[in-house]
């Protein structure tokens, strides 16, 4: 979808909180994630720099997202969206998972409390992680 072509999928929302929209579009392998990366370091790209709510966080939240930020300028150690999801899988570069959903309180009920029922969502969300990619005058790591 978007096949390092950056600056045609970018979006901003446009709400009083003035907090900037994600990047939209596809990350098919670790280049496009660099090229992300370097394209929100030049300010192509926008990026997450301070913690935000949970509201602004689910307006975020859709397919096709890519939400960017830097561990050191956010104070943030990993993204906190709300939503149950899968253990990782390891696709390439890439930490996968799946948003899984629980059964309905009723169901619950028969279930162990100790550990709830959860599954894969039917037409849930994948997410693709691609941590620790530094950029270093010039460089990325």
């Amino acid at each position: 979808m978007s096949h390092g072509v950056l600056a045609s999928t970018t979006f901003h929302r446009e709400e009083s909180s003035g907090t900037p929209g994600p990047f939209f579009g596809l990350v098919g392998d670790t280049l496009q994630a660099f090229r992300l990366v370097l394209a929100t370091e030049k300010g192509l790209v926008p990026r997450i720099i301070q913690r935000s709510k949970q509201s602004d966080r689910m307006h975020m939240i859709a397919s096709g997202s890519v939400i960017i930020f830097s561990v050191q300028e956010s104070g943030m150690k990993r993204w906190r969206d709300g939503l149950l999801w899968s253990p990782s899988r390891i696709e390439g570069n890439f930490l996968v998972y799946k948003e899984m959903d629980t059964y309905s309180r009723v169901d619950q009920q028969y279930a162990s409390e100790r550990y709830p029922k959860v599954f894969v969502k039917v037409d849930g969300l994948r997410k693709r992680v691609r941590w620790n990619t530094k950029v270093m005058k010039g460089t990325a790591t």
